[in-house]
């Protein structure tokens, strides 16, 4: 998908497997795209909830990750990603 206010990309992707599953991700038309990008991943156990007697089992991870027209990526299992590419103008 394609933020409309500032042309990022938005790829999530939600794997619910068990073990780590690779991928390879294609961005065929996404035009100039910035090679760093903001990846935020959470993962864990599904029948995990978040209280406050649980302590947070459950917190969302951000970190910058090197991308480009063609990748591979790793999902964690049990997990929900969410990759933001910045695009630039030529």
């Amino acid at each position: 998908m394609r933020d409309s206010n500032n042309g990022d990309l938005i790829i999530k992707l939600v794997y619910a497997g068990p073990d780590v599953k690779p991928l390879h991700i294609e961005l065929s038309g996404a035009g100039n795209i910035d090679p760093e990008a903001s990846k935020t991943v959470l993962s864990g156990d599904p029948m995990a909830v978040n209280s406050i007697e649980s302590h947070q089992p459950l917190v969302p991870e951000t970190e910058v990750i090197t991308v480009g027209k063609s990748f591979d990526y790793n999902a964690p299992a049990h997990s929900l990603t969410v990759t933001r590419i910045k695009t630039k103008s030529l």
